[in-house]
């Protein structure tokens, strides 16, 4: 028999203050006398005949509802009900007091996350990173909380954990901003949770070094030491300042030699299974790019006869960013660097206007004027774009 449920309530009222533990407390949930005491507290309020997400009121409680919701419970095939936020106004009008949902205490932070990633329209790649970080930074440190028990405070831990166990600091910012953007959506989206605790000033930036960039001669001695299908890559990588994904996605279509100008419209992504086509970063990443008459030179050359030396700290993309201050120093505004780079914001704040193409083209010919002096001729000793290398330049 079922013990009066003032009692069982009282009991476990004592129990916490003091601290003692409680077992099988779900139990209780099978005692019907514990719903009509509910009941019997909250009919008279106001709020209690607010509709959820369904017509459904506390006025249609019955006992027969409470047997079927206790049948459910005992089979443990009780599934909550989403609801939604409902402000009710206080009867002293003292403003407005905000009702939280319930499944806040209900949602581990692993299932939204994987979940929220998963719904996501996101490229292959982009997708692949999120699932990396949220199941390598993520899940095993934050994983198993609760969605309403996230506070700044578990934040700030988290973070802290992270960077103790050597997880490089651009890495902990990447996985605080997916974290954050999971949140925002449980916060203002699903109503979930009432604010997003990932709202630390600083935790979404880290310093980055500045870059090194190579000079015209060091650009050439790499293509020099490349097996020969791959001098051209080099070349235009330094020269054009596209992405490494565009730039292996080229066909020869894409490329008008005659006006001087390559198409981007593609690139490719190496995913952990295989290599997948893709459209560009963002919708400015589709462009025509005028590039300097040495890139066409190098252009024509490798399809003339196709239908390992580093620098020290220097990686590919790094050819981008010569090929951009190539630009920069050849007097492009920063309008037109952001239309040859193929960025649609800056900073995500500010919206750059599309250069025109006679400008585009201009600027291409900046750089040919500042390339004219260094430009090499293969196989002759005397060219001045030899420069110092390291391991074993070529005379």
């Amino acid at each position: 028999m079922m013990r009066n449920a003032a009692t069982v309530l009282g009991v476990i009222q004592e129990r916490g203050r003091r601290g003692l533990p409680m077992e099988r407390l779900y139990r209780q949930l099978f005692n019907p006398q514990l719903f009509l005491l509910a009941y019997g507290r909250i009919y008279a309020n106001t709020g209690a005949m607010t509709p959820g997400v369904t017509p459904e009121t506390v006025d249609g409680m019955s006992l027969a509802k409470i047997e079927a919701i206790i049948d459910v419970l005992r089979r443990e095939r009780y599934r909550w009900r989403p609801v939604k936020r409902v402000h009710i106004p206080k009867s002293n009008g003292g403003g407005e007091r905000e009702w939280v949902a319930p499944e806040a205490g209900e949602i581990e932070l692993s299932a939204y996350g994987r979940r929220w990633i998963a719904e996501r329209k996101l490229a292959s790649r982009t997708r692949q990173g999120y699932e990396f970080l949220f199941a390598r930074q993520v899940v095993p440190y934050l994983g198993h909380l609760m969605l309403g028990g996230i506070k700044p405070a578990t934040i700030r831990a988290w973070r802290k954990k992270l960077l103790d166990a050597g997880v490089p600091e651009p890495q902990a910012v990447k996985a605080y901003a997916l974290l954050r953007a999971i949140l925002n959506t449980a916060a203002r989206e699903d109503e979930i949770i009432r604010q997003n605790p990932c709202r630390i000033k600083g935790y979404d930036q880290y310093h980055t070094p500045e870059r090194p960039t190579a000079t015209i001669a060091q650009v050439y001695a790499l293509a020099d030491a490349m097996p020969a299908r791959f001098s051209a890559l080099v070349v235009v990588a330094a020269l054009s300042a596209l992405r490494w994904g565009e730039l292996v996605a080229l066909r020869r279509r894409d490329l008008d030699l005659d006006s001087g100008t390559v198409r981007v419209t593609r690139k490719l992504a190496a995913l952990r299974s295989h290599l997948e086509f893709g459209p560009p970063k963002s919708a400015a990443g589709v462009r025509v790019v005028a590039v300097p008459a040495a890139a066409v030179e190098a252009l024509r050359a490798h399809l003339a006869e196709f239908t390992a030396l580093g620098l020290p700290g220097f990686h590919f993309h790094d050819l981008r960013h010569t090929g951009n201050t190539l630009a920069a120093a050849s007097g492009a505004s920063t309008r037109e660097l952001m239309q040859r780079m193929g960025h649609a914001s800056m900073r995500a704040a500010l919206i750059y206007q599309h250069a025109t193409s006679e400008r585009d083209r201009e600027i291409a010919s900046a750089m040919d004027r500042r390339i004219a002096g260094h430009t090499r001729r293969k196989g002759d000793p005397n060219s001045s774009a030899a420069g110092p290398t390291t391991g074993g330049t070529k005379q």
